[in-house]
């Protein structure tokens, strides 16, 4: 029964459905739980915070009255008669009707009037108010058992001080408890008419001060009977927390202790706790009723959406099974919701691409079936061939199933003998990304050139075993020899140049040499001696042209090569062309890179160099102008730019600069140049040259730094 699409949706659907429910009912409950409980306990926290202002009111109109007490005249008056203190002492009782009684004491504690109780010569100095008042502060007791009136009492004390302004007595009123404990009553019990409750104080010490039972005060301590700690009911406080003490709910707040009041006094409003949570069984009730009928209703609806869902699913089970046994008739469908329609769609999108995939197969394999490059495939782990196409087999002479990486059989020699050439079989097996390589292959007495890529084909990931190689490779010989052969005709076009300019370069001192010999032999005489100079000159010319020719040609390698500071190169550069360039009026400027860069070179070689692009750059300044020297460094190379306000050159001249006997110069040998780039590339180095006609010419030498 449980096998069905229809039996496990319903059974699934109204579980996935209930069971939300079921938790979203215990969390909503949970919650309107949660706030009604705090709800209930925020008013608590109000009520107690509200009875801790009144308390506070209380105390500070208590210190008020101690302090209009102790101003008055007569009391201040330290000649007035023990009658007329009486009298003033008999008046305010009768106006603050809440005080009992009113003492006067002098300075040293002794009890100098007492108007009710029979106090007179008790002296007080031992008492806790005593120092605090002497020092001249108004000062309010705790509520403790005095053994003089054997009786609950609560005393102020205020200091009385004469027309010198020296303590003269002190007032000591004392007032009925009754007062503070009508303000708790009155305040006490609940302001909400849900419930019934009390309020009661307790000092630091645990003690119970005021209480509705009366009976209570000062005979029970609050922290004897609930355990609890002085620093809990700070906690309470502080954190405007409730407490729930032996099935009661408790909000504590703290009377904020002032200059003469410094007791710890907690306000306790007190709730029954099962009638403050009473209104949460009301809910849950509600709740029960409301999800079992939410669930009746689901589960209805269920059972009509499954029927519904899996008349689709049934139909395109049925198409599925006609494309796996290759049917490519048009797939027709009932329209249903627009899930199973884009499903529907998905299917029909995947067979097609199926079938796109199968052709695009098709045709990469007539590609690699039918291109000259060869193409093989190797696993990295076995070794085996899984791809060769039909160049490989016609190369090698092999099958794939005659070769495997590591052995192959005889008919497999060639490749064999071609996977060891420049260890091409290492660089497959440890392939991790493309490389490309150049391999020289000997075989059969004939050397061929192929340049071979190696690509990884990772396989799944986490399967190991199927990693694969892809290599191809294809057939340079031929075009390496059409190199070659283009190398041959260019190094053959360079030589004509070179004769072409070497002839026309030493014919014109030959021609001199010529005119004067031929001279000499139509008139049958000696050569002129003041020609010999000429002649002599002419002759050390053809000698300088053959000399840097050869330089050209065959160049002396690059010798003592030293560790160079660049900058101490191009000042000695300057300091020898320096005379040349006052004579033509040129201005120059050298900016050095101070972190004075330095590279390995022939430092001869280098000079030469230098002082060939300096010497040209004067000459291109027929007029004079400025010249600038830079060096800078750019990663792991040195630039040296030579910039000058000369003539400039056109872009023709520019393509030619490094052509032997080409120059632009009336007594040029054109040799200078090309012998300079020849050895800025022995060094490893470049030329760069950026220049417009009218305006200057700026070389910038880039050379490795090691």
């Amino acid at each position: 029964m449980f096998n069905t699409l229809r039996s496990k949706l319903f059974t699934f659907t109204i579980l996935i459905t209930f069971l939300p429910m079921v938790i979203i009912g215990i969390v909503s409950y949970m919650t309107q739980k949660q706030d009604l409980t705090n709800q209930a306990e925020r008013s608590l926290l109000a009520q107690s915070a509200q009875m801790n202002t009144e308390i506070t009111r209380f105390i500070s109109d208590r210190f008020n009255d101690a302090a209009f007490l102790a101003q008055n005249p007569v009391v201040q008056d330290s000649t007035s008669t023990t009658l007329e203190l009486r009298e003033q002492l008999a008046q305010f009782l009768s106006v603050y009707t809440i005080y009992t009684e009113v003492l006067l004491v002098d300075p040293n504690g002794t009890v100098t009037l007492d108007i009710f109780n029979d106090l007179e010569g008790e002296n007080l100095a031992d008492r806790e108010w005593f120092s605090s008042v002497s020092n001249g502060n108004i000062y309010m007791t705790d509520v403790y058992h005095s053994t003089l009136v054997d009786a609950p009492v609560l005393l102020l004390a205020a200091p009385v001080y004469d027309e010198s302004g020296e303590l003269a007595r002190m007032v000591v009123p004392a007032f009925d408890l009754t007062s503070l404990n009508t303000i708790v009553e009155e305040f006490g019990g609940a302001a909400d008419s849900t419930w019934e409750g009390y309020t009661f104080i307790v000092n630091g010490e645990g003690d119970i001060i005021s209480h509705p039972e009366t009976s209570r005060i000062l005979t029970e301590n609050y922290f004897d009977e609930t355990g609890r700690s002085n620093n809990e009911l700070e906690s309470n406080a502080l954190y405007n927390e409730v407490a729930r003490v032996n099935g009661e709910v408790q909000a504590i707040s703290q009377v904020e202790p002032f200059p003469g009041f410094d007791h710890d006094w907690f306000v306790a409003v007190t709730v029954d706790e099962e009638d403050l949570y009473a209104p949460l069984d009301g809910l849950l009730i509600r709740y029960l009723i409301i999800y079992t009928t939410v669930f009746l209703v689901i589960t209805f609806a269920v059972y009509r959406l499954a029927d519904y869902l899996v008349k689709p699913v049934s139909q395109l089970v049925a198409t599925a099974q006609g494309f796996a046994i290759g049917e490519q008739a048009e797939r027709k469908y009932v329209d249903s919701y627009d899930e199973i329609n884009h499903l529907n769609h998905a299917f029909d999108d995947m067979a097609t691409k199926l079938h796109e995939r199968e052709q695009m197969h098709k045709k990469s394999t007539t590609i690699i079936e039918t291109t000259d490059n060869g193409v093989f495939a190797v696993n990295q782990t076995t070794g085996a061939i899984t791809l060769w196409n039909r160049t490989c087999r016609e190369l090698f002479g092999s099958d794939k199933e005659a070769i495997t990486l590591h052995q192959t059989k005889e008919s497999s020699d060639a490749f064999r003998h071609f996977i060891e050439t420049d260890d091409l079989e290492t660089t497959i097996m440890q392939a991790t990304e493309r490389t490309k390589l150049e391999i020289d292959w000997l075989y059969g007495g004939e050397t061929k050139t192929f340049v071979a890529m190696v690509r990884p084909l990772p396989g799944e990931e986490g399967d190991r075993d199927s990693d694969e190689v892809l290599i191809i490779f294809y057939d340079l010989t031929e075009k390496r020899k059409m190199e070659v052969e283009l190398l041959r005709s260019e190094k053959l076009k360079i030589v004509g140049e070179m004769s072409a300019g070497f002839a026309h370069e030493i014919r014109n001192p030959l021609t001199t040499i010529r005119g004067f010999i031929q001279l000499a032999h139509e008139s049958k005489s000696k050569i002129n001696e003041d020609y010999y100079g000429l002649v002599l000159e002419e002759i050390n010319r053809v000698n300088k042209i053959i000399h840097e020719l050869l330089n050209i040609s065959n160049p002396k390698p690059l010798e003592e090569k030293t560790d160079v500071n660049i900058n101490c190169v191009l000042e000695d550069v300057i300091a020898l062309q320096e005379s040349n360039m006052r004579s033509h009026y040129i201005a120059w400027e050298l900016l050095l890179d101070p972190s004075k860069p330095t590279l390995t070179a022939d430092v001869n070689k280098l000079k030469q160099v230098l002082v060939n692009f300096v010497q040209n750059a004067i000459e291109a300044m027929t007029d004079g102008g400025s010249l600038t020297i830079r060096s800078s460094t750019e990663e792991d190379r040195l630039a040296i730019a030579i910039e000058d306000t000369g003539i400039g050159m056109s872009k023709e001249t520019i393509e030619k600069l490094a052509t032997p006997f080409f120059t632009t110069k009336a007594t040029g040998t054109g040799l200078g140049l090309t012998m300079s780039y020849r050895i800025v590339e022995e060094m490893g180095g470049t030329i760069r040259v950026d220049s417009v006609e009218g305006e200057g010419t700026t070389f910038v030498l880039v050379l490795p730094m090691h």
